[in-house]
């Protein structure tokens, strides 16, 4: 995880690029809970994208090298050396999304709130690919929000 602290209250920038609703609000609160639970604070911008599925299979071929729609992707640009406004992007595929809430029985919402937890997660350092510990931590932090919405 990023060793860098931030002072302050971030502001999160939500895009909705479908025509599909979403509570924004459910979104930032996941966000906010997020840092709150991993003990970061940041004057930062956070932006979130919400894409549908072509978008997002370009991205994740263009980025991954995977030619397939995922669910969320992340782009953290604290690794990019001195003070930064913005501290990444997650891309969050709202059709995808909506079937993962199905097949785990939650709403579209907590569901979202979910993949934005763990968007940010991955912003600051995690990688549960990389690391049991830090799986272990991103499940337990993606539990709590959902649990908290």
């Amino acid at each position: 995880m990023s060793e860098r602290r931030f002072r302050g209250k971030m502001e999160v920038e939500i895009r909705n690029c479908t025509k599909r609703t979403v509570n924004s609000r459910a979104i930032k609160k996941s966000i906010a809970e997020t840092l709150k639970l991993l003990k970061l604070k940041s004057d930062a911008v956070l932006s979130v994208a919400l894409v549908g599925e072509k978008k997002m299979r370009s991205l994740n071929k263009a980025w991954r090298k995977k030619d397939s729609t995922t669910d969320v992707l992340s782009f953290s640009f604290l690794e990019s050396g001195g003070e930064t406004k913005e501290v990444g992007e997650i891309i969050i595929c709202l059709p995808v999304a909506a079937r993962q809430a199905r097949f785990y029985g939650l709403s579209e919402r907590k569901h979202i709130a979910r993949l934005a937890a763990h968007g940010t997660m991955h912003i600051f350092g995690l990688d549960h690919e990389q690391s049991s510990r830090e799986s272990k931590i991103m499940e337990e932090v993606q539990e709590k929000i959902v649990a908290g919405l």
